[in-house]
């Protein structure tokens, strides 16, 4: 639990300090750009990520998705560590065998594992070509709904990792102009 914390709500933090964007996504590399999918938890991101992987796509990161802009403008996606947290019905679906590992969140209908990734993790950073917000609930087929600059900075917003923690370690405004510019940035989905 400890290191749950540390990788997760300390590093998101940390993130903020430093003024680097930390999003609750994961990144997957396709032709040398990174999409991300953001979303809440249980919205699937891990498990697409482990989709992705499945077919041979390299990973960024997961979970935590830190994003930063150059002097040119490019928003680039940073790599994380060769990890990735999944459920035991996700991992059983993308063909991850749990049995030689340790769950380190046992829940009442699931166990989540930390899965090490040997292979296919991506040790460079970057450009961020789209980003997906997964959307979790009860639907009749799935869609994607292109959005417009001021959703896409609300999205930024809502799905900035930890992102209560923003106001109390003074980054308010440099959140903002981070989520602010990134829209116009990135080759959204169309």
């Amino acid at each position: 639990m400890i290191r749950l914390f540390l990788l997760g709500t300390a590093f998101g933090g940390l993130l903020i300090q430093r003024g680097i964007l930390p999003i609750h996504g994961s990144a997957v590399v396709i032709d040398g750009y990174s999409v991300l999918f953001a979303g809440v938890t249980g919205a699937g991101k891990s498990t697409l990520l482990a989709a992705f992987r499945k077919q041979g796509y390299s990973f960024l990161t997961d979970d935590v998705a830190a994003l930063t802009m150059d002097r040119n403008g490019i928003v680039w996606v940073h790599p994380s560590y060769p990890q990735q947290k999944l459920w035991r019905d996700s991992a059983e679906i993308t063909g991850v065998n749990t049995s030689t590992l340790t769950p380190f969140y046992i829940g009442s209908n699931n166990e989540k594992f930390a899965v090490p990734i040997n292979s296919g993790f991506c040790e460079s950073a970057m450009p961020l070509a789209a980003v997906y917000e997964l959307i979790w609930g009860k639907c009749e087929a799935v869609a994607i709904t292109p959005l417009s600059n001021i959703e896409k900075m609300t999205v930024l917003m809502d799905q900035t990792y930890r992102h209560w923690l923003v106001d109390g370690l003074g980054q308010k405004i440099s959140h903002f102009k981070q989520c602010a510019l990134c829209p116009g940035r990135l080759l959204f989905p169309a």
